[in-house]
């Protein structure tokens, strides 16, 4: 995304260049911000806002970045989704995340419908198989406690990175049968 905005912004600021005033300065802005990570709408807007752009100039340099599809909500949903689920978080966890960012709760469900059955076994970018990676990390940890309290503070940790309880146990159980502690 970054070589994306450089690339489409080197061209995108020689235009601005020839129009100079408020509108180049918040252009060059929010083009700067987002070279360092992918933003939604609303946080480039925020980011503005706390320059003291005003409401009209701001309204323009992001109609102006969406044309070039330099801002683009749903795609940065659908990469955030990606990112977040590697992490072994759960979809309740990234959709809080995209909704604090401004995100449209329905981008945000489009975003996390594109993940992977999570039922899948063989697939290994599945939430499944990254909540049942976790799971063995965490296992380490409880290593000599009784049983019924490993799996309950395995089930506790998953629900807590957004996994819902039924997903959360069945990576439990599944990462505790592959670690032969059952």
């Amino acid at each position: 995304m970054r070589g994306h905005i450089r690339r489409r912004g080197v061209a995108f600021i020689k235009q601005i260049d020839e129009q100079g005033g408020d509108r180049a300065e918040a252009t060059r802005a929010a083009l700067t911000y987002l070279q360092r990570r992918a933003r939604s709408e609303h946080e480039t807007r925020a980011k503005l806002e706390s320059k003291g752009y005003s409401a009209e100039i701001i309204t323009q340099v992001l109609s102006r970045l969406r044309e070039a599809s330099l801002i683009n909500d749903a795609r940065f949903a659908k990469d955030w989704v990606q990112a977040r689920s590697r992490k072994a978080l759960g979809s309740r966890h990234i959709r809080k995340e995209l909704r604090a960012m401004g995100v449209a709760d329905v981008i945000s469900n489009a975003a996390l419908a594109s993940l992977a059955e999570p039922d899948d076994p063989l697939d290994e970018d599945s939430p499944q198989s990254y909540a049942i990676a976790y799971a063995r990390r965490c296992l380490r940890k409880l290593a000599g406690k009784p049983d019924d309290v490993i799996k309950h503070k395995l089930i506790q940790s998953l629900m807590r990175r957004g996994f819902s309880y039924d997903d959360a146990k069945s990576a439990a159980s599944q990462a505790i049968e592959r670690d032969g502690m059952d």
